[in-house]
């Protein structure tokens, strides 16, 4: 028996250690979080109001140009809800999470430790919205113990947690990658957790590809379903409609599914796969390579190998364009669809396909281009490194 002062024994908990680290880390801080003792974990309430941002030199879309633009410090990605936005900012002491409302209002605020910048926003089986936090605390034999922790969206209260978690969040939604076996090697299997309590979910259900708002996405060996944690199944998709040669061992979500609330963009590993509805398991497309869904209308954008394809909330194509395969989705809003070619925006009427005058025509700057809105028709807009948030403010309001 190895005593504590082994070198092998303290060797091996040393490498254990970074990868529990490493794998939490998108900063590159080395500091343990578990000896962070001083910080503010637990949600605490705020009303601070955030103060209209600088939008002078930008070139904010019409759509918004009448409503109050604020900026939080955030430097992580945007997680999004029906009403509030959730990220946070990364200080030289910690990452501080701020809950903001459509009005501009900071709802409430949590610290977590640098090195662990995972977070959720879901529902739980009554449609409660959640902030999922992940962090680390201390475990036995020097090795840190990652955790997640859910908190009511709209108040901060505490839901469920800490739980343990088998490994770093891998997304989308509350799913988490084991680690390998050894200290080198494939990663382990993906692990969901369930919205409603934070247990992890049996494999034996099949693959866990994501959680999106409280559904759970499994790949079995014949089969796509979505399913509630609880089991509850909602809907089921054989492979054979998926596509002839589509192989669910071979599927993966697509990172464009961010800007499509409602949808679930599939990889079969070629960069293309199946659009699906998240509420009816319908399949949408085939083979779409982007996507992006207006939250108001539920109007769908979808890209494929060589159109722009427009259907309305049933599914039902309305208008067709042809793009290039450089051409990328930004956000749909309203009847604008919001396209990037390389470095340049362009914007079409998504009923008539023209082209559409979303800016200002004689004035110059960098372009603010919409990304998570809402059905409010607020959200964020991202301007190079820079993400500003539209509140229902009126610019009248200001002073």
């Amino acid at each position: 028996m190895r005593t504590a002062r082994d070198p092998l024994a303290t060797a091996a908990a040393a490498a254990a250690l970074a990868i529990v680290l490493t794998a939490c880390t998108s900063s590159g801080d080395s500091t343990d979080p578990a000896q962070q003792h001083d910080l503010q974990r637990t949600p605490v309430a705020s009303q601070l109001q955030l103060e209209p941002a600088d939008t002078s030199g930008l070139l904010l879309p019409t759509q918004f140009e009448q409503l109050v633009t604020v900026e939080p410090a955030w430097d992580l990605p945007v997680e999004s809800g029906a009403d509030i936005m959730l990220s946070a900012e990364e200080t030289d002491r910690a990452l501080i999470f701020q809950a903001v409302d459509s009005t501009g209002s900071v709802v409430w605020t949590a610290e977590r430790p640098r090195n662990c910048s995972g977070f959720v926003v879901t529902e739980d089986a009554d449609g409660r919205e959640l902030a999922v936090l992940t962090d680390t605390e201390a475990g036995t034999d020097a090795v840190s113990v990652l955790t997640a922790s859910a908190y009511d969206l709209a108040t901060g209260e505490p839901v469920w947690g800490p739980v343990e978690l088998p490994g770093p969040h891998a997304g989308p939604g509350l799913v988490f990658q084991a680690p390998p076996e050894g200290f080198m090697g494939d990663s382990g299997e993906a692990i969901g957790l369930d919205p409603s309590t934070g247990q992890q979910l049996s494999a034996d259900d099949g693959r866990v590809l994501g959680e999106f708002a409280g559904t759970v996405v499994r790949a079995g060996t014949d089969s796509l379903t979505g399913s509630r944690g609880s089991g509850e199944v909602l809907w089921e998709i054989p492979a054979d409609d998926l596509g002839e040669e589509v192989s669910t061992a071979d599927l993966s979500v697509s990172p464009q599914t961010s800007a499509a609330p409602g949808l679930i963009l599939l990889d079969t590993g070629s960069g293309t796969g199946p659009l699906i509805g998240l509420d009816t398991g319908a399949v949408l497309a085939p083979a779409a390579r982007d996507a992006a869904r207006d939250a108001a209308t539920a109007t769908a954008v979808l890209l494929d190998d060589d159109d722009l394809v427009v259907q309305d909330e049933h599914g039902e194509e309305q208008l067709t364009l042809p793009v290039s395969e450089e051409t990328s989705l930004e956000a749909v809003v309203g009847v604008l669809v919001y396209l990037r070619d390389g470095s340049a925006v362009r914007v079409h009427n998504a009923v008539t396909g023209e082209v559409a005058q979303a800016y200002p025509q004689d004035d110059e700057g960098a372009v603010a281009v919409p990304a998570r809105v809402t059905a409010h028709g607020t959200g964020t807009l991202v301007v190079g490194e820079r993400t500003l948030l539209s509140t229902t403010r009126v610019a009248d309001d200001q002073g």
